[in-house]
């Protein structure tokens, strides 16, 4: 069963308060006004549609070479690079489903492209923040099924992550699916060891532990779980080999929240405040730590940034799906929480009212969408009073 977990920062909210050469987005609507996001829950229309996923705004702060054919065609070769890179940046912000779109458009530019179907596959699997789909797993299998087919022209690092990746699927849905997520981390160790200097593989694999342990990385006094000294060193590695990944400070900044330090990733706060100016939710980022940190202030204007950024997004991309229906609210429903922490009434009270506003209420019933209700629960009523 897929269950949406965004909206367990509100524990995080409770116990609080006891090199680019895309332009950044202001508050201008970006023109992106075609292909982008499907207009249901879910986007198996996109991909029969025939659209054309476009090149995003604000994300082309990172690049990852993969294999691209060198008989292909110059534009051809650069087109599927950068949609190769924007997916990449697109999860690391948990966009996924924008992610799987920009990797799948990297297909239709050449299906022969193993990392293209290696993206497609990752993107379509388990996250921190969400189990996986039953009707992703036929795609995925399918897509990782592909990417090994292909994956001999490719580079030992890129066998590396694919071998990893195809222990992660099966063709139809188990009932645990524990003991895949373990061998596709185990897998991902071996390639981190076997290149130590690679950021992304570092980052990959600290993932694949956090997926493991969504939101258990400490009790409830800051003392570490076993596995989180192993997530935070290999985050900690990818930072240091690559000081601008926005993947590595993503995670490391859920990594270190709940502890009795989150200062530490303070540096990683300021980071993410303008490194990825289109991904809403790496902008929102900082605010889990100045929420934890006493910097409400700084948290305030951290949410009102990424509300500004995905509102042109789920308005330009009509995107549909969890992003608008789980992250968007998250932000909104942050900037309310450091508002009031901050004293600042008006802002707390009309950001409470915006959070209803975006609420996705027909869906609170599904099980799967569940925490919706602590967004719900949020309170408003009497904000006009002293």
């Amino acid at each position: 069963m897929r269950t949406t977990r965004i909206a367990l920062c509100f524990a995080v909210l409770t116990s609080a308060a006891c090199n680019t050469n895309e332009q950044p987005l202001d508050d201008r609507t970006p023109a992106i006004t075609q292909g982008c996001g499907p207009t249901l829950l879910h986007d198996q229309d996109w991909y029969a549609s025939g659209k054309t996923q476009p090149m995003l705004p604000g994300l082309g702060v990172l690049s990852y070479p993969i294999t691209i054919d060198p008989a292909l065609p110059a534009a051809r070769r650069d087109s599927i690079q950068r949609y190769f890179d924007q997916g990449l940046v697109l999860a690391y912000g948990f966009n996924h489903a924008e992610a799987a779109r920009s990797f799948w458009q990297g297909t239709r530019l050449d299906s022969t492209n193993a990392m293209c179907w290696w993206g497609f596959a990752y993107v379509l699997g388990p996250n921190y923040n969400a189990g996986m789909e039953p009707d992703n797993y036929q795609r995925a299998y399918a897509a990782v099924v592909r990417a090994k087919e292909l994956m001999m022209s490719c580079t030992p690092k890129e066998r590396g992550l694919i071998g990893a990746m195809a222990l992660r699927y099966t063709p139809e849905p188990p009932e645990d699916r524990s003991a895949l997520d373990k061998a596709y981390s185990d897998a991902l160790r071996k390639v981190a060891t076997d290149f130590p200097q690679d950021a992304d593989i570092a980052t990959l694999f600290a993932e694949s532990l956090m997926d493991q342990h969504p939101w258990d990385l400490w009790e409830k006094d800051g003392t570490e779980k076993p596995w989180t000294p192993e997530i935070i060193a290999a985050l900690e590695r990818g930072m240091r080999d690559f000081p601008k990944h926005p993947g590595a400070h993503h995670l490391y900044v859920h990594a270190v929240e709940a502890s009795r330090t989150p200062e530490r990733a303070l540096p990683s706060a300021a980071f993410l405040a303008d490194a990825v100016p289109g991904s809403g939710h790496l902008v929102h980022m900082p605010s889990h730590i100045y929420i934890r940190t006493g910097r409400y202030h700084d948290g305030v204007l951290a949410n009102l940034r990424s509300v500004s950024v995905d509102s042109a997004y789920t308005a330009s991309c009509h995107a549909q799906g969890v992003y608008p229906i789980a992250y968007f609210p998250h932000n909104i429903h942050f900037l309310s929480a450091c508002a009031t922490l901050a004293g600042e009434k008006e802002l707390a009270w009309s950001s409470a009212l915006d959070l209803r506003a975006h609420l996705a209420k027909d869906l609170m019933h599904i099980p799967d969408f569940a925490t919706l209700q602590h967004f719900h629960a949020f309170p408003v009523d009497g904000g006009g009073e002293a």
